[in-house]
């Protein structure tokens, strides 16, 4: 880029999963395309993300024979999400099949059925037990070549070693590694591997989750020499005549304006990182609760405060703003304390959440669409507006499955203990003390959940019925594998209000089009991913569901672009 005037069909504004697929749908029809970052690295929110997709009637799940129909998951919808089944979702339901089809065959993505993995609420009418969500495959992140080196990593905080990724299905046989042959020998290649890959590279070539999703797209984005422009920021969106015809964007502090004919794609990965819209929106922000998110530090909503600068509607009305996320804050040996997500220790037997009062709240293995909003809800109650909790587990459980941040043996867990991360007491009654709440209300609690734990039985909240529950603990362990005694010596880790993304967002039309508060389309203006809102008004099906719209919306956004661009003139052309 240079001073320049700097032209380009499509200008996408983003280099997570739903701009690149954007990117790729643009281009197979002959367009020049061209993608804009304001970080120094490409993947965005994506890159930080389990690389779940949620996307009932795939056809990878259907060439296993897994059954689903059109019917089933509108009832499971309609349970689920409430009020929010309508034209859109008809839209996503339509092309979520089509759009991995699409990337499979037209780009070096890779896909696989979640096998064994259930919808949130499976037991829901119209819900599975598996099928509906699929992962992309591993990758080597040679493959990149020097790209491979701008590609935002996970969380550092989530990886292993400080620089290996272990995939969501790899979980449980790391967790195995000590009570399996077959599991220690995965894991040990998977050691030797990352020790060789660091020998000359800064982190694990072995990519898995949201940065094999990105590595997939982006090797084909590269190969097909689509330029990703980095330290790149949009600041304005240009306007003609009330069609949106480019952008003013940013890049060493030297404005330039770009010129796109026929689309601009707003794909910026939402508004988790923005104070402003956090104040704006976030009931709980306002109380004075303390929030926090997983998302990159850029996610400040440029999409969507850009698109509301000119006349874009702005949809507000979903259940909640974000997908949320009990998050504990980590201290590091230097910088400041990170995030740490809270996504599978509370579902393993041997822990409990209790809020400030000392007792329980619900279910700790539900979805965290449902266990974040108990979790305020219980602060609340408790006469606490600092949106927290108490992850509560026995010593055997916490060094057998991990706690928080803290990784189970033979990783230490004495330097989580002396930062205070972890708190620790010798029985209820002590722990009590050292975490602030009633002694008395602890003790009972936990002697009332382990007087059901006998029988494996959660009478209180039914922690381990559901499939989705149990797909979270053990499997090994019988008859309940969400449920096991909490006793002997104690720990317990804070957790607190978190995101992984808004929901909150840009309203588009059924061809992925900005819609102004009129109702009417923005010309040439387009949003995709967590920019838009979300169709599933503020709830999660499965996992997944950021991607599995995300991409069904870039596949509809960039056929659209080809049709107006007269390069897509038969609607069934892939």
């Amino acid at each position: 880029m240079n001073d320049e005037d700097i032209e380009c069909d499509v200008l996408i504004i983003g280099s997570g999963a739903g701009g690149l697929a954007t990117a790729l749908v643009c281009h197979h029809f002959g367009l020049k395309v061209m993608i804009v970052e304001k970080e120094a690295e490409w993947g965005g929110t994506t890159a930080v993300s389990s690389g779940a997709i949620w996307a009932p009637l795939n056809s990878f799940s259907a060439s296993l024979g897994i059954p689903d129909g059109i019917d089933l998951v509108r009832r499971y919808l309609q349970e689920t999400c409430p009020h929010h089944v309508d034209a859109q979702t008809e839209v996503f339901l339509a092309n979520v099949g089509p759009a991995l089809d699409f990337l499979q065959s037209h780009s070096a993505a890779r896909f696989l059925t979640a096998r064994g993995c259930p919808d949130y609420h499976p037991e829901a009418p119209g819900g599975t037990f598996e099928g509906r969500m699929v992962w992309p495959l591993p990758i080597d992140g040679r493959e990149l070549g020097q790209n491979f080196f701008t590609l935002r990593p996970p969380l550092k905080q989530t990886m292993l070693f400080g620089g290996m990724i272990v995939g969501v299905p790899e979980v449980q046989a790391f967790l195995r590694a000590f009570r399996s042959l077959d599991a220690a020998l995965f894991t040990a290649q998977r050691l030797m591997g990352y020790l060789r890959d660091r020998l000359t590279a800064p982190r694990g070539y072995a990519l898995q989750n949201g940065n094999a999703l990105l590595a997939r797209l982006g090797k084909s984005v590269f190969d097909a020499e689509i330029p990703i422009c980095l330290n790149t920021a949009m600041k304005s969106l240009t306007v003609d005549g009330g069609t949106v015809v480019g952008a003013i964007v940013q890049r060493n502090d030297v404005d330039m304006a770009i010129k796109a004919h026929f689309g601009i794609v707003l794909a910026t990965g939402g508004a988790s990182g923005s104070e402003a819209f956090r104040q704006r929106y976030f009931a709980h922000v306002q109380r004075g609760v303390q929030h926090h998110t997983l998302v990159p530090p850029g996610v400040t909503g440029d999409g969507l405060f850009a698109a509301e600068k000119i006349g874009a509607a702005i949809e507000a009305s979903a259940s909640s703003p974000v997908i949320w996320s009990p998050i504990s804050m980590a201290p590091q040996r230097s910088g400041p304390e990170l995030p740490f997500p809270s996504m599978f220790d509370r579902a393993k037997p041997g822990f409990i959440a209790v809020g400030p009062d000392g007792r329980r709240f619900t279910n700790e293995a539900a979805p965290y669409q449902v266990f974040v909003p108990e979790m305020i809800k219980a602060a609340q109650k408790a006469g606490a507006n600092a949106g927290y909790a108490w992850l509560i587990g026995s010593r055997v459980s916490a060094r057998k499955y991990g706690i928080g941040a803290a990784r189970p043996a033979p990783f230490r867990i004495g330097p989580h203990l002396r930062s205070g991360y972890i708190k620790r007491g010798e029985n209820a009654r002590e722990l009590a003390r050292n975490i602030g709440v009633d002694p008395d209300t602890l003790v009972d609690t936990i002697a009332r959940y382990n007087m059901q734990a006998i029988d494996g039985v959660d009478r209180d909240f039914g922690r381990g019925t559901s499939a989705f529950d149990r797909f979270l603990g053990d499997p090994m362990r019988s008859p309940n594998p969400c449920v096991g005694p909490v006793e002997g010596e104690l720990y317990a880790v804070k957790i607190q209000v978190g995101d992984v993304g808004t929901t909150f967002g840009i309203q588009v039309d059924a061809s992925s089009q900005v819609v102004d508060t009129a109702g009417k389309p923005i010309p040439n203006l387009y949003s995709v991913g967590a920019d838009s809102a979300s169709i599933f008004g503020g709830g999660c099906p499965g996992g997944g569901s950021a991607l599995g719209p995300a991409l069904a919306f870039a596949y509809v956004a960039g056929r659209s672009i080809a049709k107006s661009a007269g390069k897509l003139k038969d609607a069934s052309t892939n």
